[in-house]
């Protein structure tokens, strides 16, 4: 997930990616969501994170 201006780029590894999304675009956890990622810039969807 990147910002607004593209300056900050968040990789993560979720088996929820809706849900998760979500968390970042609601604020969630505040804490976590200091630098406003809230654009997808990036998925790919497998059926195992192994």
């Amino acid at each position: 997930m990147t910002n607004q201006h593209h300056t900050v780029f968040y990789t993560g590894v979720t088996s929820e990616l809706i849900p998760r999304v979500y968390e970042h675009k609601t604020k969630l956890y505040p804490k976590a969501s200091l630098q406003n990622t809230t654009l997808i810039s990036w998925s790919i969807l497998r059926d195992s994170i192994l």
